[in-house]
């Protein structure tokens, strides 16, 4: 069993296809090491703005029942701009 993210900070693992952290070997599921993170080009840690990051696997992942791809756009009008206009 990997130890928890707070207690091993050398290498970051993502678990795919279960909710489940603490069981080993869930069927369906896969661990796949994190290499780097990518932050929104905007982000600053002085603001609440932009804080999402888009986390890069270390080797490509096989789509199942319980994985599947998410749909990033590619830009959002509403979320660049809902902050300036205080909505």
């Amino acid at each position: 069993m990997r130890m928890p993210l707070f207690l091993s900070c050398t290498r970051l693992w993502a678990r795919l296809g279960t909710a489940d952290l603490t069981a080993d070997n869930v069927e369906g599921s896969a661990e796949v090491e994190i290499v780097r993170f990518v932050e929104h080009p905007r982000y600053s840690h002085l603001q609440a703005y932009f804080d999402a990051a888009v986390a890069v696997l270390g080797s490509e992942i096989t789509f199942g029942r319980f994985i599947r791809p998410i749909c990033l756009p590619l830009r959002c009008e509403y979320c660049i701009h809902s902050h300036r206009s205080g909505s």
